[in-house]
């Protein structure tokens, strides 16, 4: 992962189109919804490089870590690594991505990654 600037929290319900030659043109979806909770600070976490925390998403369950790498970059690089725990399966991102698009979807996602949305 790659680090960005930060966003307004308006944007975690943002899904459609943003114009292609726009600042993150393309298809914008949301993969999934939730909190995340850790101990202690995680902006001091953050500074040090490496933060542990627990998702309580839809699909992403459970404990994670984020390491900061030392791989020269315009801006900072991290890893994602799933902690060992009763939600770490092993599966492809791709299998946690429903295939049936929603009534009306105009989408431009391939078979297969389509997500359905909620009612």
């Amino acid at each position: 992962a790659v680090e960005v600037e930060d966003h307004p929290l308006s944007y975690a319900t943002f899904e459609g189109d943003i114009p292609q030659g726009h600042y993150g043109g393309g298809q914008v979806d949301i993969f999934d919804r939730g909190v995340w909770a850790t101990d202690g600070n995680p902006l001091e976490a953050r500074a040090r490089g490496k933060l542990d925390f627990v998702l309580h998403g839809e699909k992403l369950r459970g404990g994670w870590k984020l390491v900061r790498t030392a791989k020269p970059g315009s801006k900072p690089q991290w890893l994602l690594i799933k902690r060992d725990d009763q939600y770490a399966a092993d599966v492809e991102s791709d299998d946690l991505v429903e295939t049936v698009p929603p009534a009306g979807w105009k989408g431009r996602r391939p078979s297969g990654s389509v997500k359905k949305t909620a009612p």
